[in-house]
């Protein structure tokens, strides 16, 4: 992806399995998630998408 953002969403969390978590609600499915995030990710940041099919 070129040009891509950060943009913060709030995402209501489910059951917490550990290594993973149930996303139950405020997204769409269609996103790209930003794992492990340094503390100074900020709102509208570029980054570069290394998609992996979870």
């Amino acid at each position: 992806m070129i040009g891509s953002r950060v943009k913060f969403a709030k995402a209501e969390v489910g059951r917490d399995y550990g290594l993973e978590v149930e996303i139950t609600g405020g997204l769409t499915g269609d996103e790209v998630l930003v794992v492990n995030p340094s503390g100074d990710v900020r709102e509208g940041a570029p980054v570069r998408a290394n998609k992996r099919k979870m």
